[in-house]
Protein backbone atom coordinates (compact mmCIF):
# COMPACT_ATOMS: atom_id res chain seq x y z
CA UNK A 1 0.00 0.00 0.00
CA UNK A 2 2.61 2.30 0.99
CA UNK A 3 4.83 1.43 -2.53
CA UNK A 4 1.64 2.40 -4.33
CA UNK A 5 0.96 5.62 -2.36
CA UNK A 6 4.63 6.80 -2.73
CA UNK A 7 4.15 5.81 -6.63
CA UNK A 8 1.25 8.29 -7.07
CA UNK A 9 3.23 11.13 -4.89
CA UNK A 10 5.93 10.78 -7.60
CA UNK A 11 3.55 10.92 -10.50
CA UNK A 12 1.30 13.61 -9.16
CA UNK A 13 4.65 15.52 -8.93
CA UNK A 14 5.89 15.07 -12.41
CA UNK A 15 2.43 15.67 -13.88
CA UNK A 16 2.23 19.14 -11.59
CA UNK A 17 6.24 19.90 -12.75
CA UNK A 18 5.28 19.07 -16.48
CA UNK A 19 2.25 21.27 -16.72
CA UNK A 20 4.11 24.12 -14.72
CA UNK A 21 6.91 24.16 -17.46
CA UNK A 22 4.52 23.40 -20.71
CA UNK A 23 2.17 26.46 -19.67
CA UNK A 24 5.63 28.35 -19.46
CA UNK A 25 7.20 27.35 -22.54
CA UNK A 26 4.69 25.48 -24.75
CA UNK A 27 4.74 21.74 -25.13
CA UNK A 28 7.05 20.97 -27.99
CA UNK A 29 9.73 23.20 -26.14
CA UNK A 30 9.27 21.27 -23.10
CA UNK A 31 11.54 17.78 -23.43
CA UNK A 32 11.01 15.18 -21.18
CA UNK A 33 14.56 15.33 -19.72
CA UNK A 34 13.56 18.79 -18.52
CA UNK A 35 10.51 17.80 -16.66
CA UNK A 36 13.44 15.19 -15.09
CA UNK A 37 15.74 17.23 -14.16
CA UNK A 38 13.45 19.92 -12.80
CA UNK A 39 11.96 16.92 -10.42
CA UNK A 40 15.17 15.36 -9.91
CA UNK A 41 14.91 12.24 -11.27
CA UNK A 42 16.21 10.19 -13.95
CA UNK A 43 15.04 10.29 -17.27
CA UNK A 44 14.47 6.46 -17.40
CA UNK A 45 11.96 7.03 -14.31
CA UNK A 46 9.78 8.94 -16.03
CA UNK A 47 8.30 6.03 -18.23
CA UNK A 48 7.71 4.41 -15.14
CA UNK A 49 4.61 6.67 -14.93
CA UNK A 50 3.75 7.89 -18.57
CA UNK A 51 4.21 6.08 -21.57
CA UNK A 52 5.37 9.07 -23.39
CA UNK A 53 4.84 13.23 -22.74
CA UNK A 54 2.08 13.10 -24.98
CA UNK A 55 -0.06 11.62 -21.84
CA UNK A 56 0.60 14.67 -19.82
CA UNK A 57 -1.35 16.95 -22.45
CA UNK A 58 -4.05 14.35 -22.73
CA UNK A 59 -4.53 14.50 -18.80
CA UNK A 60 -4.23 18.14 -18.78
CA UNK A 61 -7.32 18.28 -21.22
CA UNK A 62 -9.48 16.17 -19.10
CA UNK A 63 -8.64 17.95 -16.15
CA UNK A 64 -9.60 21.50 -18.01
CA UNK A 65 -12.86 19.71 -18.89
CA UNK A 66 -13.53 18.54 -15.64
CA UNK A 67 -13.01 22.09 -13.99
CA UNK A 68 -14.84 23.80 -16.89
CA UNK A 69 -16.98 21.98 -18.57
CA UNK A 70 -19.36 21.32 -15.66
CA UNK A 71 -20.50 24.79 -15.01
CA UNK A 72 -18.47 27.99 -14.72
CA UNK A 73 -21.11 28.93 -12.04
CA UNK A 74 -23.62 25.93 -11.32
CA UNK A 75 -27.10 26.30 -12.06
CA UNK A 76 -27.40 26.46 -8.11
CA UNK A 77 -25.68 28.83 -7.77
CA UNK A 78 -27.85 31.05 -10.29
CA UNK A 79 -31.00 29.88 -9.12
CA UNK A 80 -30.12 31.26 -5.60
CA UNK A 81 -28.45 34.42 -6.87
CA UNK A 82 -32.12 34.73 -9.01
CA UNK A 83 -33.71 34.25 -5.82
CA UNK A 84 -32.19 36.85 -3.70
CA UNK A 85 -30.72 39.62 -5.88
CA UNK A 86 -31.15 42.38 -8.20
CA UNK A 87 -30.63 41.34 -11.89
CA UNK A 88 -27.43 44.18 -11.38
CA UNK A 89 -26.12 42.06 -8.56
CA UNK A 90 -26.68 38.53 -10.08
CA UNK A 91 -24.67 39.71 -12.85
CA UNK A 92 -21.57 40.68 -10.77
CA UNK A 93 -21.82 38.01 -8.40
CA UNK A 94 -21.89 35.18 -11.29
CA UNK A 95 -18.96 36.85 -12.66
CA UNK A 96 -16.99 37.09 -9.72
CA UNK A 97 -17.58 33.31 -8.90
CA UNK A 98 -16.68 31.83 -12.28
CA UNK A 99 -13.28 34.32 -12.31
CA UNK A 100 -12.40 33.52 -8.68
CA UNK A 101 -10.97 30.41 -10.21
CA UNK A 102 -8.25 32.26 -11.20
CA UNK A 103 -6.96 32.61 -7.86
CA UNK A 104 -5.56 29.19 -7.73
CA UNK A 105 -2.18 28.88 -9.76
CA UNK A 106 -2.77 25.35 -10.96
CA UNK A 107 -5.97 26.63 -12.67
CA UNK A 108 -4.10 29.14 -14.22
CA UNK A 109 -1.33 26.90 -15.63
CA UNK A 110 -4.41 24.71 -16.97
CA UNK A 111 -5.31 27.86 -18.74
CA UNK A 112 -2.48 28.78 -20.14
CA UNK A 113 -1.65 24.80 -21.63
CA UNK A 114 -4.95 25.72 -23.16
CA UNK A 115 -4.86 28.36 -24.68
CA UNK A 116 -1.30 27.71 -26.35
CA UNK A 117 -1.83 24.44 -27.39
CA UNK A 118 -5.46 25.38 -28.66
CA UNK A 119 -3.30 26.65 -32.39
CA UNK A 120 -1.41 22.87 -32.63
CA UNK A 121 -3.74 20.84 -30.77
CA UNK A 122 -6.94 19.93 -31.41
CA UNK A 123 -8.29 18.61 -28.31
CA UNK A 124 -7.69 21.95 -26.95
CA UNK A 125 -9.13 24.08 -29.76
CA UNK A 126 -12.26 21.80 -28.74
CA UNK A 127 -11.95 22.26 -25.20
CA UNK A 128 -12.10 26.07 -25.39
CA UNK A 129 -15.41 26.00 -27.91
CA UNK A 130 -16.99 23.92 -25.31
CA UNK A 131 -15.98 26.22 -22.65
CA UNK A 132 -17.61 28.81 -24.64
CA UNK A 133 -20.35 27.23 -25.33
CA UNK A 134 -21.25 26.32 -21.71
CA UNK A 135 -20.89 30.07 -20.59
CA UNK A 136 -23.19 31.10 -23.17
CA UNK A 137 -25.70 28.19 -22.09
CA UNK A 138 -24.93 29.42 -18.46
CA UNK A 139 -25.43 33.37 -19.51
CA UNK A 140 -28.64 32.23 -21.31
CA UNK A 141 -30.56 30.48 -18.44
CA UNK A 142 -29.72 33.66 -16.37
CA UNK A 143 -31.53 35.99 -19.45
CA UNK A 144 -34.22 33.52 -19.54
CA UNK A 145 -34.96 33.53 -15.90
CA UNK A 146 -34.68 37.52 -16.56
CA UNK A 147 -37.49 37.25 -19.73
CA UNK A 148 -39.71 34.92 -17.60
CA UNK A 149 -39.82 37.26 -14.78
CA UNK A 150 -40.18 40.21 -16.74
CA UNK A 151 -36.80 42.18 -16.40
CA UNK A 152 -36.09 41.98 -20.57
CA UNK A 153 -38.01 44.41 -22.54
CA UNK A 154 -35.75 42.84 -25.16
CA UNK A 155 -36.10 38.87 -25.10
CA UNK A 156 -35.27 38.96 -28.74
CA UNK A 157 -31.53 39.53 -27.24
CA UNK A 158 -31.10 36.86 -25.52
CA UNK A 159 -29.65 34.44 -27.52
CA UNK A 160 -26.95 36.42 -29.31
CA UNK A 161 -26.27 38.68 -25.65
CA UNK A 162 -25.56 35.27 -24.10
CA UNK A 163 -23.15 34.43 -26.99
CA UNK A 164 -21.33 37.63 -26.81
CA UNK A 165 -21.22 37.52 -23.29
CA UNK A 166 -19.86 34.04 -23.26
CA UNK A 167 -16.95 35.76 -25.74
CA UNK A 168 -16.19 38.53 -23.33
CA UNK A 169 -15.35 36.94 -20.46
CA UNK A 170 -13.13 34.46 -22.29
CA UNK A 171 -11.34 37.16 -23.41
CA UNK A 172 -11.24 38.78 -20.06
CA UNK A 173 -9.72 35.43 -18.64
CA UNK A 174 -7.29 35.62 -21.68
CA UNK A 175 -6.58 39.45 -20.43
CA UNK A 176 -6.14 38.45 -16.47
CA UNK A 177 -3.85 35.55 -17.33
CA UNK A 178 -1.81 37.75 -20.23
CA UNK A 179 -0.84 39.97 -16.85
CA UNK A 180 0.37 37.10 -14.36
CA UNK A 181 -3.26 35.58 -13.29
CA UNK A 182 -5.20 36.76 -10.67
CA UNK A 183 -8.81 38.13 -10.61
CA UNK A 184 -10.05 41.57 -12.47
CA UNK A 185 -10.69 44.33 -10.42
CA UNK A 186 -14.15 45.23 -9.26
CA UNK A 187 -15.03 48.29 -11.40
CA UNK A 188 -13.60 45.66 -14.37
CA UNK A 189 -16.53 43.39 -13.45
CA UNK A 190 -18.87 46.22 -12.89
CA UNK A 191 -18.64 48.34 -16.21
CA UNK A 192 -18.69 44.19 -17.92
CA UNK A 193 -21.89 43.85 -15.86
CA UNK A 194 -23.41 47.05 -16.84
CA UNK A 195 -22.38 46.37 -20.19
CA UNK A 196 -24.51 43.50 -21.07
CA UNK A 197 -27.67 44.98 -18.81
CA UNK A 198 -28.03 47.79 -21.04
CA UNK A 199 -27.70 45.39 -24.04
CA UNK A 200 -30.18 43.13 -22.23
CA UNK A 201 -32.32 46.50 -21.69
CA UNK A 202 -32.88 44.79 -17.94
CA UNK A 203 -35.36 46.72 -15.58
CA UNK A 204 -34.84 47.25 -12.18
CA UNK A 205 -31.40 46.24 -11.81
Amino acid sequence: MYEEKAGDFRRNLIYKEAVRMIAERGFAATSVRDICKAVGIKESSFYIYFSKKEEILSEVFSEFEALFLKAPVSDEQIASLTDEFSPRRILVEALSLCFGRLRDESVRRLWRVVIVEQFCDERAACALRSVNRRLAETAGGLFAQWRRRGFLDNPEAVVPAAEFFAASVRMLFYDCLSRGGGTPPPEEIERLAAFFLSVLKVRFV
